[in-house]
């Protein structure tokens, strides 16, 4: 804590007098007009016979510092069809005054805007503001695969299944089971043949739970 003892005669005796008359109205600071460097943030002051003016200076806080944008990225909706949009959204805290995007479809972006992928795609943002860069927020923005046509556990094809079906089961099987295929059979001779083969063989060949 430093002490200052300020001896202007001419106005400081008139100033110790305002102060002692008015108790608190002088609560602040204490500035002498005309007295370069001699106003400062007071915790007591006292006055002597001769009129100087002491004023006890505590130091001022230190003015809190500004930090970089702390930032979050958001895509609604997370997971889309191909060619589908979705909206990314930059939040952050202190606010940022400018953005810096990564991934495709975010060229002129601010705080955030919407993409139409065509595949799964990453996206990053950095917030700055007057006290520089903050973090690196991402998300991803996941294209739903569509399920296969025709999936799920079939019944072995029958001579009653349509020939498109027998074929994807012939197909399924050989696959299977690592044996070439031909397109050039017979589909429902090949199979028959596969199931006799099969039948035989429970151990060596796998009939297809899907195709």
């Amino acid at each position: 804590m430093n002490s200052k003892l300020i001896s202007t005669r001419s106005v400081v005796i008139g100033l110790a007098l305002l102060i002692l008359d008015a108790g608190s109205a002088f609560a602040g600071s204490i500035t002498l007009s005309g007295a370069t460097g001699n106003s400062c943030l007071y915790s007591a002051f006292t006055a002597d016979a001769n009129g100087n003016l002491t004023a006890v200076c505590k130091t001022a806080p230190p003015p809190a510092p500004t930090l970089t944008p702390s930032c979050t990225l958001s895509a609604s909706p997370s997971t889309i069809s191909a060619g589908a949009t979705s909206t990314l959204i930059a939040s952050c805290s202190p606010a940022a005054d400018s953005y810096v995007w990564t991934g495709a479809g975010t060229s002129g972006f601010s705080a955030g805007g919407t993409v139409t992928p065509t595949a799964t795609t990453s996206y990053s943002v950095v917030g700055s503001n007057g006290s520089g860069a903050g973090n690196t927020a991402s998300t991803v923005v996941s294209i739903a695969v569509p399920p296969p046509p025709n999936t799920g556990a079939r019944s072995t094809p029958t001579t009653n299944t349509p020939v498109s079906e027998v074929k994807r089961w012939i197909y399924a099987f050989e696959s299977r089971n690592f044996i070439p295929h031909d397109t050039k059979s017979e589909p429902y001779g090949t199979l028959s043949y596969w199931k006799l083969i099969q039948s035989a063989k429970p151990t060596q060949y796998s009939l297809p739970t899907s195709w």
